[in-house]
C-alpha cells in the first residue's frame, strides 16, 4: 500500500469511528452529557441520515460535563415537551457545549444556554427556527459568562413568546443576528440585567449587522444595560431594529452603556421614547456615560427622547452623532435647544478626531421639516415628514477625494521642489 492509499484509509476509518461514537437520532436521550474534549467532542445528531422528529422531556447539553455537542439538521425537529426547557451548560463547571441547527428546528417551553456553565454557543443557521413559548436567557447566573448565540441567514429565524436575556444575572454574552436572521419577542429583551450584590450584567452585547437582519421588540422594553455596566447594542449594514414599545439606555443605576447605529439603512424605529440614564431603585444613584451614537447615514426615529441626570464618576449621558440622523416626531426645538445648552449633544470633528459640544459647532444641523419631499431630501429617508431632525454634518465622499487629490498634487509638488526649477512648471501653475 502506497503513502496515498494508506492515508485515505486512515482517513476512512477516523470518519466510521467518529461516526459510531455518534449518538445518533432516537437513542438520543434528555441528557447529553458524555463529556468530550475540544478535539473531540461527544456528539449528539439528530437527523444522521435524513429528516428525523424527536420529542424529549426536559433536556440538558451538558450538565456537569463540557464539549456536548448537538446537531440537529436534515429538516429535522425537536420538541421539547410542554412545561419543560432546554438547558445548555448547567452547572458552573460545564463548558464549551454547542447546538447546531442546520435546516431545522427546536421547540421549547424556555431555553438556558449557559445556565451556570460558560462558554456555551447555539447556532441557528440555513433556514432554522428556534421557538420558545416563554424565555430565552443568554447567560443566567454570575459564572455563566462568554455565551453566544447567532441567527444567520435568510429564513434563520428565533422566536420567543416572552422575555430574551442576554446576560440575566452575567456578563460578557452575546447575540448576533447575521445576514438576515429574525429575531423576534413577545416580550421585552433586556441585555446586561445587574444585580446589587455580584456586580454582574456587565459588557454584555447584541449585535445586529447585515441587510434584512432585523430584531423586532414586539412588546416590552428594550433595555440595555439594567443596572449592568457596558453593555452594548450595535446595528450596521442595513439591519433594522424595531421596539414597538420603550428603549432605556443605563437604566436603575447602570453606567457607560452604548447603542451604536452604523451605515445607511441602519434604523432604529422606536414607538414611544428612548431614555437615557435612570436611577438605581435601592441607592437612588443616577446613572452616568450612556450614551446613543448614531453614525454614517443610519437612522434613528423615535417618538420622543428623554435624557435623565448623569453622575460624577461616569459623567453626563449624552447623543453622539457622526453624519447619522435622528427624527424626533414633532416640533421639539425648545427640548433640543436645552439639550444643547447643557452639553448633551456631542457631534465628531473630523479634523481634531473627537468628540465636541453641539453647542456652536459647525458640524451640527437641527431643522424642522414639515415636509416628506424636504425630509427626503435632506435625509435620504422616506416619511419624516413634520419631524425635528438632528445631524452632524459630514464632508460628502466627492469632497474627500477632492480633499486627497490636492494633497497628493502638494506631495508631488514638494517632491518636485527638489529638482531643477524648470521641472516644477507644473506645480508653480496651480498655485
Amino acid at each position: 500500500m502506497n503513502r496515498f492509499a494508506a492515508r485515505v484509509w486512515i482517513l476512512i476509518v477516523c470518519a466510521r469511528a467518529m461516526a459510531s461514537a455518534a449518538t445518533t437520532d432516537g437513542d438520543i436521550t434528555n441528557v447529553m452529557d458524555a463529556g468530550g474534549t475540544e478535539a473531540s467532542p461527544a456528539q449528539y445528531i439528530l437527523g444522521a441520515s435524513g429528516p428525523y422528529d424527536l420529542s424529549l422531556d426536559g433536556t440538558r447539553v451538558g450538565d456537569s460535563t463540557s464539549w456536548n455537542q448537538l446537531t440537529i439538521q436534515h429538516e429535522s425537529t425537536l420538541t421539547i415537551s410542554s412545561g419543560r426547557g432546554l438547558t445548555v451548560g448547567s452547572l458552573e463547571g460545564s463548558h464549551n457545549n454547542r447546538v447546531d441547527l442546520n435546516a431545522s428546528s427546536l421547540r421549547a417551553d424556555w431555553v438556558d444556554l449557559g445556565f451556570s456553565g460558560h462558554e456555551n454557543q447555539m447556532n441557528i443557521y440555513n433556514g432554522s427556527t428556534v421557538s420558545t413559548t416563554e424565555d430565552f436567557r443568554i447567560g443566567y447566573n454570575a459564572s455563566a459568562t462568554g455565551n453566544s448565540a447567532t441567527v444567520s441567514g435568510t429564513g434563520s429565524s428565533l422566536t420567543t413568546g416572552t422575555y430574551l436575556t442576554v446576560g440575566f444575572y452575567s456578563s460578557e454574552n452575546k447575540l448576533s443576528i447575521t445576514n438576515g436572521g429574525q429575531v423576534t419577542t413577545g416580550g421585552g429583551v433586556t441585555i446586561g440585567n445587574g444585580d446589587s450584590w455580584s456586580g454582574s450584567g456587565n459588557k454584555n452585547q447584541v449585535v445586529v449587522a447585515g441587510s434584512q437582519s432585523r430584531l423586532s421588540v414586539t412588546s416590552g422594553t428594550l433595555w440595555v444595560g439594567r443596572l449592568g455596566d457596558e453593555n452594548t447594542v450595535l446595528v450596521e449594514g442595513g439591519a433594522f431594529v424595531n421596539a414597538a414599545d420603550d428603549v432605556i439606555i443605563g437604566a436603575q443605576g447602570g453606567n457607560n452603556n452604548d447603542i451604536t447605529l452604523s451605515g445607511f439603512n441602519s434604523i432604529l424605529y422606536v414607538e414611544n421614547s428612548l431614555s437615557l440614564g435612570g436611577v438605581n431603585p435601592i441607592t437612588s444613584s443616577y446613572s452616568g456615560g450612556n450614551t446613543l451614537t448614531v453614525e454614517d447615514g443610519s437612522l434613528v426615529n423615535v417618538g420622543s427622547i428623554v435624557i435623565k441626570e448623569g453622575n460624577e464618576a461616569a459623567g453626563d449621558n449624552v447623543i453622539r452623532l457622526n453624519g447619522g440622523y435622528i427624527a424626533l416626531w414633532g416640533d421639539v426645538s425648545p427640548e433640543v435647544d436645552g439639550w444643547l445648552n447643557d452639553g448633551l449633544i456631542l457631534v465628531w470633528n473630523p479634523e481634531t478626531l473627537s468628540w465636541e459640544d453641539a453647542l456652536g459647532s459647525e458640524y451640527f444641523d437641527v431643522r424642522y421639516l414639515e415636509s416628506p419631499e424636504d425630509a427626503l431630501a435632506f435625509t435620504g429617508y422616506d416619511d419624516l415628514g413634520g419631524y425635528t431632525i438632528l445631524t452632524s454634518m459630514v464632508p460628502e465622499p466627492s469632497t474627500y477625494a477632492a480633499a486627497f487629490a490636492v494633497l497628493a498634487l502638494l506631495a508631488v509638488c514638494m517632491i518636485r521642489r527638489r529638482r531643477p526649477r524648470m521641472e516644477s512648471f507644473a506645480c508653480d501653475s496651480v498655485r
